[in-house]
């Protein structure tokens, strides 16, 4: 994981920094985003690493996202990336929190975590959680 990084003028940025950052953004460990947990703030701190890899490192291919991220399968990727980008087109504040972190991960921007993006996140918590309710369907039996 090391040895991979996106080079714009003068400026590396590792993936490391980029997972160390949306870990602090989301309050999670690093650790916990690359880990087996299907804990649901893990789940949408791990969407949004691999979106912000997506975007960040275009290059990267949804296997090596799927191995940066705890060896995942790509499909895995592809389903977390359609539920941000779903997400991302009914939810301003999500949006907004996700264009802030890639905005932090262009060269002229500092990785530094933000104090107010972190508080962001913490209050919107609550409402992504019935976000999330109210996009499942509840099981319903075939009529034959």
């Amino acid at each position: 994981m090391e040895r991979l990084y996106q080079k714009e003028g003068n400026t590396m940025h590792k993936i490391n920094d980029i997972l160390t950052l949306v870990a602090d953004v989301f309050d999670v460990e690093t650790a916990a985003i690359t880990g087996s947990s299907r804990r649901r703030f893990v789940f949408e701190a791990r969407a949004a690493a691999a979106w912000l890899l997506r975007q960040c490192f275009p290059s990267l291919g949804l296997v090596e996202i799927g191995r940066l991220l705890g060896h995942r399968d790509h499909t895995t990727i592809i389903n977390a990336l359609s539920r941000v980008e779903e997400r991302r087109s009914v939810d301003a504040e999500y949006r907004a929190l996700l264009d802030e972190l890639y905005a932090r991960c262009r060269p002229a921007q500092s990785l530094s975590s933000s104090a107010e993006v972190r508080k962001q996140v913490r209050q919107q918590r609550q409402r992504a959680v019935a976000w999330w309710v109210r996009q499942s369907v509840p099981w319903q039996p075939l009529v034959a």
